[in-house]
């Protein structure tokens, strides 16, 4: 495999590798849209954040890998190698790339949205384990720590394609080596009694999952969903709604300073519950990195030493707060991607959809029952919906109609047989032998010529 190639995917609904592409290729259509630039446009034109957008950008714009190599399929056990560069995703509009010491960057340009900037970097001897201490010493020495989005920091992050003009390319940039950035070592323990800790770096790149620092590893789980699966099966789909433990997010860098102190502390005991064997440092770290990445100005020290000291303090007298309904579930230890994850719950609640559709349908027919045949047609009209849509479920009550027309007939058809015959007909145990065939063939006979004809 040549120097400065990069994984080729088709779209960031489909992660196995297509082929592998040189930067120059890539950087070039970036700059000249010359295949997808209609389509990037299009995307633009919709906007961030709608149901187009978002179509366009995860299936219908091929991707890339800048950080590694991936052999075949986009995960971190397929990694190859690095590609000798890393990437930097800043999604934020008041980034100014003219801070940027130029001779340190090998390129930027425009994020699909027009709103971000991505930021590429020479590097050599990054391997996946030094990966996220170079990154951040990196973000550091150039001045974007507190720009980058802290989601993006993964070695197997994607890149759509996306469309500058004015993209910005230095061949000759400066050469960052990992080497120069030895792991530090944070085995420093916190002290829910002590009144200092460490100090951090003020500028430093924090993520919730704590990859920036590597003390004992413990694996934090942000839900207790799982723990209500009955099988070994890679999901389950309930049949009414659980309640379950779920810590929620907000955006990143969205806290404002009035409700930082509240959001973060409800965010830290979740936590505590759902992981009541964290080390103490562990769940220090993490709180300094919900801190960092979701504060548009972090809280200072003394106030996360503070709530961090009220909630260890009191965790084991927390009870579950039952704060999210789930009606599908998917193992912990689930081998699905993402995607995937999507594409299942997405299918599972259609079906859920087209049954609760097709129960509502036939309620519609049970609540307008009248004297005529029911057809599409009929339903449409009594439960003033469109045909299209009575169309769409029209398998699932085919059986429930034609149920209903044969009763409709039979009482269509007594009720003409009591007028014109002037008698009252019962039930068909009233009715002796001869006077029960006669009706039946009346019935059949009217019901050939007449009825439903």
């Amino acid at each position: 495999m040549k120097q400065n190639e990069l994984s080729y995917y088709g779209c960031v609904f489909k992660p196995n590798v297509v082929k592998t592409i040189t930067t120059d290729s890539w950087l070039t259509e970036i700059k000249t849209g010359k295949e997808y630039g209609s389509v990037i446009q299009q995307a633009r034109t919709a906007g961030k954040g709608c149901d187009e957008y978002d179509n366009i950008k995860k299936g219908k714009l091929p991707c890339i890998t800048w950080n590694f190599l991936f052999d075949s399929y986009k995960k971190d056990e397929n990694i190859i190698k690095s590609t000798g560069f890393i990437y930097f995703d800043i999604d934020d509009s008041n980034f100014n790339p003219e801070i940027l010491d130029k001779s340190k960057i090998y390129s930027f340009f425009k994020s699909l949205s027009n709103a971000g900037i991505s930021i590429i970097v020479k590097t050599t001897s990054v391997t996946y384990a030094n990966f996220t201490n170079t990154y951040r010493c990196i973000a550091n020495e150039i001045g974007i720590s507190s720009f980058v989005d802290p989601y993006t920091v993964k070695p197997g992050q994607f890149t759509v394609l996306t469309h500058d003009p004015d993209i910005y390319i230095n061949k000759d940039s400066f050469v960052f080596n990992a080497n120069d950035y030895p792991i530090e070592d944070t085995k420093e323990k916190v002290s829910s009694t002590c009144n200092t800790t460490k100090k951090r770096e003020e500028n430093s790149v924090y993520v919730v999952n704590d990859t920036f620092s590597k003390p004992t590893k413990f694996k934090i789980r942000l839900t207790d969903a799982p723990d209500h699966l009955k099988t070994d099966s890679e999901f389950e789909v309930f049949d009414k709604k659980i309640n379950v433990t779920q810590i929620f997010f907000p955006k990143p860098k969205s806290l404002n300073t009035g409700n930082r102190n509240s959001v973060l502390s409800t965010i830290f005991s979740n936590m505590l519950i759902l992981n009541t064997e964290i080390p103490e440092s562990n769940a220090y770290r993490w709180l300094w990195g919900i801190n960092n990445a979701f504060c548009k100005i972090p809280l200072s020290e003394k106030e996360i030493v503070s709530i961090f000291k009220s909630n260890w303090k009191h965790r084991d007298s927390y009870t579950a707060s039952l704060n999210k309904e789930r009606k599908i579930v998917f193992k912990a230890d689930s081998k699905l991607s993402k995607t995937e994850k999507l594409v299942i719950v997405g299918r599972e609640m259609g079906k859920q959809k087209r049954k609760d559709r097709t129960s509502s349908i036939i309620k519609g027919i049970e609540d307008h029952y009248i004297d005529e045949k029911i057809t599409a047609q009929s339903i449409a009209r009594n439960l003033n919906a469109g045909i299209a849509t009575i169309k769409r479920y029209w398998p699932e009550v085919r059986g429930y109609v034609k149920e209903m027309n044969q009763i409709g007939q039979i009482m269509f058809i007594e009720k003409l047989y009591q007028e014109q015959n002037n008698i009252v007909v019962y039930d068909e145990l009233a009715l002796n032998e001869i006077e029960l065939k006669i009706y039946q063939d009346w019935a059949n006979s009217y019901f050939i010529s007449n009825v439903y004809s």
